[in-house]
């Protein structure tokens, strides 16, 4: 459900035009701290001394915090809308806990809401299942990129671009994890990764005698699609029909509910919205040996 696919797929066929091997940067955010939620979360994590009830005033107060200036750290805060308020707020009081902060911070979908949104809800274990990791002995950052290494790496993005690269008969290669650059990244000191909010530190350090410096300065480019225009025109009746002619799993009310949410928070929503599809296109063809096009 990583919407991300369709521009790599894109990318892989026009790669293919000139090349059969190509090398990516796939692990260098893991290993060398290169995610937003690394430097939000170790940022927070130093208020965790902090009484619970003051950190709920202190995060309500964020809420507060007009979009143009969340915008100045956070570039994507406007299109997050209040849900990403919420959010972050919600990060920052459970901050002393730290398998549900993560998840406040990176999931799509909060206990609530699955609630919410399944007929038959299930037991959400992805909170014990994470909890290992954060009881490593070592520090609250390599415990996030420990975390992330081991689960979103091998069983989203790898197989992601594994995938998308072999459909165009391309081989992918990641140099970045190599096994002797991913153990000497977990031997470096934090703030050789991440040096105050300036992720990948160290490897911006040996860049600069070998990449222009428009390129090493420019903001990172994201794999971002306009899922806005899919969800407004294109898509709009496939959504409508999960709740009428789709697996039975979803609440119609959750979806329509989202829909409304989603002028306020598209990029938050549109996620929730586009996760919904792809398992409902999932289900149609490979449970129900169906057609996409049944719901599309």
């Amino acid at each position: 459900s990583d919407p991300a696919f369709v521009p790599i797929n894109i990318l892989c066929k026009n790669a293919k035009k000139t090349a059969t091997v190509i090398l990516t940067g796939d692990g260098a955010d893991e290993i060398f701290a290169g995610y937003e939620q690394y430097k939000f979360l170790t940022s927070f994590y130093r208020f965790r001394h902090i009484p619970w009830g003051a950190r709920r005033l202190l995060a309500a107060g964020m809420r507060a915090v007009p979009y143009p200036i969340l915008n100045s750290v956070f570039k994507y805060s406007s299109a997050l809308g209040k849900e990403g308020k919420k959010r972050a707020s919600a990060v920052f009081s459970d901050i002393s806990n730290k398998s549900k902060a993560y998840l406040d911070f990176v999931g799509i979908f909060t206990d609530d809401e699955q609630k919410s949104a399944l007929e038959n809800p299930l037991q959400d274990a992805t909170t014990e299942e994470i909890k290992p990791y954060f009881s490593a002995n070592t520090s609250f950052l390599n415990q996030l990129m420990t975390l992330e290494t081991s689960t979103l790496l091998p069983d989203q993005f790898l197989m992601k671009n594994d995938k998308m690269g072999m459909a165009h008969s391309m081989e992918i290669r990641t140099p970045y994890l190599d096994y002797r650059i991913v153990e000497l990244a977990f031997t470096m000191p934090d703030s050789l990764k991440l040096h105050g909010f300036q992720e990948k530190y160290i490897l911006r350090e040996v860049a600069k005698t070998r990449i222009p410096k428009n390129i090493l300065e420019r903001k990172k480019q994201r794999f971002y699609v306009p899922m806005d225009i899919w969800i407004r025109d294109d898509l709009k009746n496939a959504f409508h029909e999960i709740g009428t002619h789709g697996s039975g799993y979803f609440r119609q009310p959750f979806i329509e509910k989202t829909f409304k949410r989603y002028q306020e928070s598209p990029l938050f929503y549109g996620r929730q919205l586009w996760s919904l599809l792809t398992f409902e296109l999932w289900h149609k063809m490979y449970i129900e040996k169906g057609k996409a096009e049944e719901l599309l």
